[in-house]
């Protein structure tokens, strides 16, 4: 599990109904794109990093690999 993964489960957590897409390839990777009722705001923002700083740890450490 990657933190976009964490972060993708944070949105859908704070903001459902809220679809994310994965945009365009960049130099680094990609990003995702989120489709909302409305822009996120500087609140929102802040409530993504305080609920990642909280879950994140614990989200990633549920998920397992497939095994080979």
């Amino acid at each position: 599990m990657f933190l976009e993964d964490v972060i993708r489960a944070n949105i859908h957590e704070l903001f459902p109904g809220t679809q994310v897409t994965i945009g365009p390839v960049i130099e680094n990777g990609f990003y995702y794109d989120f489709a909302t009722q409305r822009p996120f705001l500087e609140e929102d923002l802040r409530k993504i990093e305080v609920w990642t700083a909280r879950h994140g740890v614990a989200i990633a450490r549920s998920y397992r690999r497939p095994q080979r």
